[in-house]
């Protein structure tokens, strides 16, 4: 199966999307209400590597702080509402492996349905969150880093389980220059969440 690979342009290699608390997404009035915004993902994992198998429950999010806001409405938009009404890449991360760096980062071009098995033949650099733009005709695309190891390939499948917000099951392998492979299972579920917070 032929790779391609594609460049992450909206976070730096190794970068990971950090929010902090106090960060604020949307503000009302000077004395309130105001609220921070995200979008999360969850991720119980099975994780083979280096002859045995791991669990472990990934998690990462993004809030407008990290990127511009129509970026961020994008991300929402493709991740947790009608994916079926949206024409856009995007790129989610989770850190993973104890490892720093360490992710798995996946880019899904919308539209998607409930049902969709998206076979996996590309790969890039890098992790973050934001708008991506998948090589031609390509839905999906996939990077995996554990410290050292940096997958060359990364194949498999995703299925879409359920869309608005979007449900993903990954079956995915990466390998190495080496030959080395980590294959990471699993379903990831997205949620929007707006949460009050001081107004500064």
């Amino acid at each position: 199966m032929e790779r391609r690979s594609s460049r992450l342009r909206t976070v730096a290699v190794g970068a990971f999307v950090v929010v902090a608390p106090g960060l604020l997404a949307s503000c009302g009035s000077p004395f309130g209400p105001c609220f921070l915004d995200q979008v999360r993902v969850s991720l119980p994992a099975s994780i083979e590597r280096d002859g045995g198998t791991e669990t472990a429950t990934l998690t990462g999010q993004v809030a407008p702080s990290n990127l511009s806001v129509p970026e961020f409405e994008t991300v929402r938009a493709v991740l947790t509402r009608d994916t079926s009404s949206e024409t856009a890449g995007v790129v989610w991360t989770v850190p993973a492996f104890d490892a720093n760096p360490g992710w798995v980062a996946v880019a899904i071009q919308a539209p998607v349905a409930a049902g969709d098995v998206l076979p996996v033949d590309q790969t890039f650099d890098g992790a973050g969150w934001g708008v991506f733009a998948l090589g031609s005709g390509a839905r999906i695309a996939a990077s995996v880093r554990a410290g050292d190891y940096v997958a060359t390939a990364v194949t498999g499948t995703v299925e879409v389980l359920a869309v608005a917000p979007l449900r993903l099951r990954l079956d995915l392998t990466a390998r190495d220059a080496g030959g080395a492979t980590i294959r990471v299972r699993g379903d990831a579920s997205f949620s929007f969440e707006r949460t009050p917070t001081a107004c500064t």
